[in-house]
């Protein structure tokens, strides 16, 4: 995917990623990221995860095959529910 030959690649590289959602604080976010580097198949440097927000980004690198299910227990194992449907405010 990323290393797709597309016409603009130059000033706009291709690339996928996974938006998921959670209840994060500062350490959490922390515990995102550093649990999706490990993640075979993500792209750990272009991985955010946003404490203000609660939104994930898991940047996929297209090297390897890489689930949604093998991110979120990724995640789960880090001790963070991520969804990847936005939660309604309450």
């Amino acid at each position: 995917m990323n290393a797709a030959d597309t016409p603009h690649k130059e000033k706009s590289p291709p690339g996928l990623a996974l938006v998921l959602f959670a209840k994060l604080d500062k350490e959490s976010s922390r515990a995102a990221r550093k649990a999706l580097r490990d993640v075979k198949g993500v792209d750990g440097k272009g991985t955010r995860a946003n404490a203000k927000t609660g939104v994930i980004i898991a940047k996929i690198s297209g090297k390897e095959k890489v689930t949604v299910a093998i991110i979120v227990a990724a995640l789960k194992e880090a001790g963070i529910e991520a969804r990847i449907k936005r939660p309604k405010k309450e």
